[in-house]
């Protein structure tokens, strides 16, 4: 799978494992609040099946780890081209997607 990183020109290719340590960041992050860790992977499982757009997966990940800005950023990784969560100057995070230009 390749994806964006936080500079939406350069392209990573990522793997399985990369999703795996992403998920153990978030697991050993939140170990004192593992409803954190279950409602990421709620909000995967709903994105996996069409129940939730891109934009809105993205947008329910930056609500969950508002707290953590870099599991933000680490999530940008695993968005479909074009898409990224942005942190404005005001310290708001935004989605942008490749038709938000």
């Amino acid at each position: 799978m390749e994806a964006y990183t936080s500079d939406p020109t350069q392209m990573v290719t990522l793997n399985v494992n990369d999703a795996l340590n992403y998920l153990e960041l978030i697991r050993s992050t939140y170990s004192d609040q593992p409803q954190k860790y279950n409602e990421f992977l709620a909000v995967m499982n709903d994105f996996g099946q069409h129940s939730i757009s891109a934009v809105q997966s993205a947008a329910r990940v930056a609500d969950l780890f508002s707290d953590k800005p870099e599991l933000v950023e680490g999530f940008n990784a695993f968005l479909p081209p074009g898409y990224r969560i942005q942190f404005g100057q005001d310290g708001n995070m935004v989605v942008v997607t490749p038709n938000s230009v």
